[in-house]
């Protein structure tokens, strides 16, 4: 390696280091979303269409989410075609002020998420566990759509399913940077870029884990 890739890579080398071990605390940040699904038909029961639309505003302080102002539904439609008409087979609503993820999510599968247990209880004739299941990192990718999960468990004791979900992400309030995440970078400089996308980490994410994979993921761009 020459001396000059040897300084840029020490230069990056300490950006990198005085990121992880800053301690400065972050800053809050808020967005709304608006995640979807319609006409979905899980591969255990064809005959059963699922509608659901969930939406609110994703708060993070501290390494913590928070959803707030919050409101939703699913409904269900028998398609069997033993039955001549498609009928209702279950739905329900709900909103509300405030929900905090589940402590101590360790998924298997999803990675990087947080799960919110969603209480579609305020109006309908269904009862069950439904589960929102919510990137974490996605929103420093600069990305406006970002795909979730609903789990719907013993939906009237009969039905379940992981509904892939479809949402789109508005404005991120909040950053250091005092501007919003799409676009993310707005230089063509890779040595800017990167330092962009670590700010946005910094403001974004306290040190620890998250902070971490957030930065060595501004590196591989």
């Amino acid at each position: 390696m020459d001396g000059q890739g040897e300084d840029l890579g020490m230069r990056q080398l300490l950006v990198l280091m005085s990121v992880l071990w800053a301690t400065s605390g972050s800053a809050a940040v808020s967005f709304d979303f608006e995640c979807g699904r319609y006409q979905y038909r899980a591969a255990d029961y064809e005959w059963m269409v699922v509608n659901t639309l969930i939406k609110g505003q994703m708060n993070l302080k501290d390494d913590q989410y928070t959803l707030k102002n919050w409101e939703g539904y699913y409904h269900l439609v028998d398609t069997d075609s033993s039955v001549n008409t498609p009928y209702t087979w279950a739905f329900a609503s709900g909103r509300g002020d405030a929900i905090s993820p589940v402590a101590h999510y360790r998924p298997r599968k999803y990675k990087d998420h947080i799960k919110l247990e969603i209480p579609f209880s305020d109006f309908g004739m269904s009862f069950g566990e439904t589960d929102l299941i919510f990137p974490k990192l996605e929103l420093v990718k600069g990305k406006e759509n970002v795909a979730a999960y609903l789990v719907m468990t013993a939906i009237e004791d009969h039905f379940g399913a992981t509904v892939p979900l479809d949402c789109r992400v508005g404005q991120i309030s909040g950053l250091t940077s005092r501007r919003s995440m799409q676009p993310l970078t707005t230089t063509n400089d890779p040595d800017d870029q990167v330092k962009q996308c670590v700010e946005a980490c910094q403001a974004l994410f306290q040190p620890g884990p998250l902070l971490k994979s957030c930065v060595i993921d501004c590196y591989r761009r």
